[in-house]
């Protein structure tokens, strides 16, 4: 045989990149590995484009990416330029969350007068839904 070997291939793509496909493999499946058809040369041709990418990122982060890619990405594997935004922390979903899900309005201050209308208008609901079940109809 002298066709070069995967491993020959993809000797000059870094461990990471290469678990990170393992990983995608086995947390995507097909959705994952059918980009890959019919042949080596485009999973080689794939390895080596998100090692450009990924290229300077420490693999501490690229691990850290990895972890976080099923909760922002639970159907359908990222981009490589998703991916590079979860290894720059940019889809953690627990950190940006008090900055991207900020309440429109704040919070009206309860007062004596608005009390007294939020248990007026509960009065009324109740009583309607009593008019209602003695109908025949059920909530």
């Amino acid at each position: 045989n002298t066709y070069p070997s995967l491993a020959t291939k993809i000797s000059d793509v870094p461990p990471s990149i290469v678990a990170l496909f393992v990983r995608m493999a086995d947390c995507y499946g097909n959705r994952w590995t059918s980009q890959f058809q019919p042949d080596e040369d485009t999973t080689v041709r794939v390895l080596k484009t998100w090692a450009h990418y990924l290229a300077g990122v420490p693999e501490t982060r690229i691990a850290k990416a990895m972890n976080t890619m099923i909760v922002r990405h639970p159907s359908w594997p990222p981009t490589p330029g998703e991916f590079l935004q979860l290894a720059n922390g940019e889809g953690d979903v627990l950190r940006n969350a008090r900055t991207v899900y900020q309440p429109a309005l704040p919070k009206p201050p309860m007062t004596d007068e608005a009390n007294a209308v939020v248990k007026a208008l509960l009065e009324k609901t109740r009583a309607a839904m009593d008019v209602a079940q003695d109908d025949g109809l059920e909530f």
